[in-house]
């Protein structure tokens, strides 16, 4: 949806700078965010070991535990309590990157921008 957005406001014919640089500001976000969920990969590819991400603590604790009755270790205990800690500001900092990102939607769309694919279209019946 990013790469629509910043192609509408390209648009734009008085598009003031402000307005890319929150498109910037938005994409930087979402990578934080999805670094938060799943990890870095790249640093991964290049460094070795990264910090765990919340999709890897839950997969460690899921793949672990799938098919056996013994009791969670404290290790799963950690990983799923460092997990349920971190996730409600990940969520967080989600819902204000969505609430961003359509308050721009809505400023492009005033200034004459172009239908972005997934946006809910504004109709406003002039009878």
């Amino acid at each position: 949806m990013l790469p629509y957005l910043q192609a509408a406001a390209m648009r734009v014919p008085d598009l003031d700078g402000s307005q890319l640089a929150e498109v910037s500001s938005i994409r930087e976000g979402l990578k934080k965010v999805n670094e938060e969920l799943v990890g870095d990969h790249i640093l991964t590819q290049y460094e070795g070991a990264a910090r765990m991400s919340l999709k890897g603590r839950t997969d460690l604790i899921i793949g672990s535990l799938w098919n056996t009755t013994s009791a969670p270790t404290g290790t799963y205990e950690r990983a799923y309590q460092e997990a349920h800690d971190t996730f409600g500001a990940v969520l967080s900092e989600l819902r204000d990157l969505h609430q961003r990102t359509q308050a721009l939607e809505d400023k492009l769309e005033r200034q004459g921008a172009p239908y972005i694919p997934g946006r809910m279209p504004v109709w406003e019946d002039t009878k």
